[in-house]
């Protein structure tokens, strides 16, 4: 690329949720440290129902078998080209790309308990990426931070400082995705003060919807599920007794916590005919805004007044509507108020990490992961016929 010119970017983004992939396009520019990024689009591709049922499979305890995960590897990253292309316009419209980010798709996230070092795997070979797109690719960007002690997770607060801070404003970034997580932006700084995952987001409300309408039925669409229930005390008493909510960050978390062993409680009352499946979602809505508003309130920064939201759960009527009430006197605000469409947001995020990391600039924040260190993250596959620049 040419010296000074603003660095285009496509960042991938596959979540918790095994929904589909997000692909946005960055144009970043300005100081290597302190970078103004612009939204150039954003396109999301839903993995088939196949695809998603062996993702979740593979995440499951037990898990798929060496083969499964190497065959998903692989046909990931064949479908996130594909992504990649259609929002480039083409293979033609790749050439005015510098660089691809590609976080990959979780299967197992574990952080690092007592002395023992956390792990986290990632698949979607960032090689196919590269021979399809012709793009350099950097990826792996959690082991770094993981190798120094850390969590490995959240790795977005630099970019969210990037994405939503203010010079004279401080603001709170809430990620909705499959899992929670905020990021506590003080006004006129680059590095966050805090940064972690609050519990689950969508993670058992979507889980919840499925079971409820028998797979007709990937999410809780607009709320309407848990709009049609009353929350039950017991469960949400039973779900917040959970050991995660107690932890002081840094702290990191996934569906080895909240995936279907967290429902049982929930799951058991419905067999016995206790509880209907609205008051379930409903419950499980109320958690989500809940320990969400909890975090909020206890790590913003003083005088804050904003929290600008992202992620599919903000297209959750019925949960941004328990937010907004739980956040009070805070006021929660969609992304795309400030040029980041909601859905975008993660996507357009390992974009600005991938841009750190092209720049040989630290991507990870010590004080939201626990790392003992700052450190470059990532890997770069180089593009077609060697492309690294």
């Amino acid at each position: 690329m040419t010296k000074g010119r603003a660095l285009r970017v496509i960042g991938l983004m596959s979540g918790t949720s095994c929904d589909g992939v997000t692909a946005a396009a960055a144009s970043i520019s300005g100081p290597a440290g302190r970078p103004r990024v612009r939204c150039l689009g954003v396109t999301e591709r839903a993995y088939p129902g196949a695809l998603r049922g062996r993702l979740l499979r593979a995440a499951a305890p037990g898990g798929s078998d060496a083969a499964e995960v190497a065959a998903l590897h692989v046909e990931l990253a064949e479908f996130w080209a594909g992504a990649a292309t259609r929002l480039a316009g083409g293979r033609a419209g790749l050439r005015r790309f510098d660089l691809l980010a590609s976080h990959g798709h979780t299967l197992h996230h574990h952080p690092p308990a007592g002395r023992a070092r956390g792990w986290s795997l990632q698949v979607g070979d960032a090689a196919t990426l590269a021979e399809r797109t012709g793009l350099p690719v950097v990826h792996d960007f959690r082991a770094r931070d993981l190798a120094l002690g850390g969590q490995g997770a959240p790795l977005v607060p630099r970019a969210d400082a990037a994405l939503f801070g203010h010079p004279r404003e401080p603001r709170v970034a809430l990620n909705l995705g499959g899992i929670a997580n905020i990021t506590v932006l003080p006004a006129g700084t680059t590095h966050p003060a805090w940064a972690f995952d609050t519990g689950p987001g969508n993670m058992a409300l979507d889980a919840l919807a499925a079971r409820a309408t028998r797979g007709r039925l990937r999410f809780d669409r607009g709320g309407r599920l848990a709009a049609a229930g009353h929350v039950d005390p017991g469960l949400l008493h039973a779900w917040l007794a959970h050991p995660f909510f107690r932890r002081r960050p840094p702290r990191s978390t996934g569906r080895e916590e909240f995936g279907d062993a967290f429902l049982s409680p929930a799951l058991e009352a419905i067999r016995r005919r206790r509880m209907r499946w609205a008051d379930a979602l409903a419950t499980a809505t109320a958690l989500t805004a809940l320990t969400v508003a909890a975090a909020v309130h206890a790590y913003a920064a003083p005088g804050t007044r904003l929290v600008i939201g992202a992620g599919g759960g903000m297209r959750n009527r019925a949960l941004v509507r328990e937010l907004r009430a739980m956040l009070s006197p805070l006021r929660l605000e969609p992304s795309d108020r400030h040029g980041v469409p909601s859905r975008a947001r993660e996507a357009l995020a390992f974009a600005v990490l991938g841009h750190f990391t092209w720049r040989g600039l630290p991507g990870n924040l010590p004080c939201a992961t626990g790392a003992t260190a700052e450190a470059v993250l990532g890997s770069v596959v180089p593009g077609r016929s060697g492309r690294i620049s």
